[in-house]
């Protein structure tokens, strides 16, 4: 399935995911700023995650591909895990108990920042590295930014629909 995120450049892929941060302090902003709303971050509705599900869940895959970067752009032969390419792939079987809301934000956005300053070094021949992926495939660097660009802006879309819907039922 092709989406935007598959045209885009290396240079939009670190301008997507450094501004990631900044995008999604403005969409918590209201909700973080009542005491009763920030209490339901972890309320899900039937059609939209809880907002600590979503950035958990972000915190988890964010780091993946980051180190999948890293290998892709630096090893002989690289591997990369399945999660890679299979969103599915990327939630570890067991992860104990969940961290903070706070603790999941920062790691998620600090993985985001981390795959932008690996594309933003990466020349151009290392942004077309290739490597082998767990399961079958192949994947390039480029491919794997825009994977995180498409997880990172996927997630600020669900957080931003539920911060909406919690504000817009406290009025």
């Amino acid at each position: 399935m092709t989406d935007q995120f598959d045209s885009l450049a290396p240079r939009d892929v670190v301008i997507t995911l450094r501004s990631f941060g900044r995008r999604l302090d403005e969409a918590l902003a209201p909700v973080l700023a009542d005491d009763d709303l920030r209490d339901l971050l972890g309320s899900p509705t039937r059609s939209t995650p809880a907002i600590s599900e979503t950035v958990e869940s972000l915190a988890v895959a964010m780091p993946v591909l980051a180190r999948a970067i890293e290998v892709a752009a630096t090893a002989n032969d690289p591997v990369v895990p399945a999660g890679v390419t299979d969103a599915s792939e990327r939630e570890p079987a067991d992860v104990g108990p969940p961290p903070s809301f706070d603790t999941a934000r920062a790691a998620a956005v600090d993985a985001a920042n981390d795959v932008a300053e690996q594309l933003d070094r990466a020349s151009s021949a290392t942004v077309r590295r290739t490597a082998r992926v767990a399961g079958g495939g192949t994947v390039s660097v480029l491919e794997i930014g825009r994977e995180a660009a498409r997880t990172a802006i996927g997630a600020l879309r669900a957080v931003e629909t539920r911060a909406q819907g919690l504000v817009v039922n406290r009025r």
